[in-house]
């Protein structure tokens, strides 16, 4: 996003991957752009069964690019600002996430997608005054039930287990709020000075909360689902409203399968079967593949000597696991963490992290 960086007119993609304690997760991320040269993304698990691999096709080189410039040629207001241009020759080098865009005009001083969402949150926020709003957490803090304050016009969500009644609200987001997941009303508010573990599950209660409002602004559902993530059918994304995230809605039209990580929160799903954001993830990874260019991923390129061996060395290590009892048994083999018990430490540790900074 900056216009006067040296490689501003290259080439260039990425993905993005955690790799712990728990597992590999990764995903052919467009959460910025979506580039001209993309990325398929495989992993072989650590199993002893040679097929046992997954597998994220990523869009074809320059040709995936093209049909999304195509498919937001139509659409009326600030989208086709999202292409950004080779300066020299016109060539289309990628297009921005709105998110990205956002920031970008803002560095020229201008303004994108100013009220583009304010008619559907009105909508939003007038249908949940008159009734609940169901979110499944899909974590410990289980089913929770939301109504917009009419006192407040906040959106109000009770704490589960609060011993005096406590609550999470959020205010009307703005289009900047909503492509960017973690503004407004989706970031967090700031700790106390010594925050305790209460404190800390709170802020990760609201984290996940957020997490399926914002993905439900996204795709222009909460006005025919009032429960979220649950009742959501794919199908429906994107197509119940004109006032919806076009981009994200274009890339996952021009992705293999409809896969591709095109916001922040691209990954909340009813279930974990149903993967639109285009990620792998393994308990049990022994071979981690990011393929430049695009398209299926040539898993007999990497020599069937070599994932033969990584078979053996794992059947190996598996067997010295059960009768040495190594601490790292404690992981089933193939046990994936869920994303989002993977997201809820991730926001646990940078708030840690972030206190150490300001007390330091």
């Amino acid at each position: 996003m900056n216009e006067s960086d040296a490689n501003y007119d290259k080439e260039w993609g990425f993905a993005e991957f955690t790799f712990n304690e728990y597992q590999l997760f990764g995903n052919v991320s467009m959460v910025d752009f979506v580039a001209r040269c993309p990325v398929s993304l495989g992993v072989v698990r650590d199993t002893g069964r040679r097929g046992d691999v997954q597998e994220v096709e990523g869009m074809g080189y320059g040709s995936g690019l093209d049909r999304v410039v195509e498919s937001l040629r139509g659409v009326r207001g600030d989208w086709e600002k999202l292409v950004v241009r080779r300066k020299g020759d016109g060539l289309a080098t990628r297009v921005l996430s709105p998110n990205s865009a956002v920031v970008m005009a803002a560095q020229r001083g201008e303004r994108l997608f100013q009220g583009y969402y304010d008619g559907y949150v009105r909508d939003v926020w007038e249908k949940y005054q008159r009734e609940d709003l169901v979110v499944d957490t899909q974590n410990k803090w289980g089913v929770v039930r939301g109504r917009v304050n009419p006192g407040t016009n906040l959106l109000t969500f009770p704490i589960p287990g609060s011993s005096n009644g406590g609550k999470i609200t959020f205010g009307q987001p703005s289009a900047a709020d909503i492509f960017s997941c973690s503004t407004g009303p989706f970031a967090f508010p700031p700790l106390p000075a010594n925050p305790t573990d209460a404190d800390f599950d709170i802020q990760a209660f609201r984290g996940n909360v957020g997490a399926r409002l914002a993905a439900a602004f996204n795709r222009s559902t909460l006005l025919i689902n009032p429960n979220q993530p649950a009742g959501e059918v794919i199908g429906t994304f994107y197509k119940n409203n004109a006032v919806t995230n076009h981009y994200s809605r274009v890339v996952h039209e021009n992705s293999p399968r409809g896969r591709g990580y095109a916001f922040p929160y691209d990954d909340v799903s009813r279930t974990e079967e149903e993967n639109v954001a285009g990620t792998v993830a393994a308990g049990d990874p022994k071979v981690f593949v990011v393929a430049v260019g695009g398209g299926k991923v040539n898993f007999a390129a990497l020599g069937t000597a070599g994932v033969e061996s990584a078979v053996t060395a794992a059947a190996d290590g598996a067997e010295k696991r059960a009768v040495t009892g190594d601490e790292s048994s404690r992981t089933p083999a193939g046990k994936v963490v869920k994303s989002e018990r993977g997201r809820v430490k991730r926001i646990r540790g940078l708030l840690r992290r972030a206190v150490g900074w300001i007390r330091g």
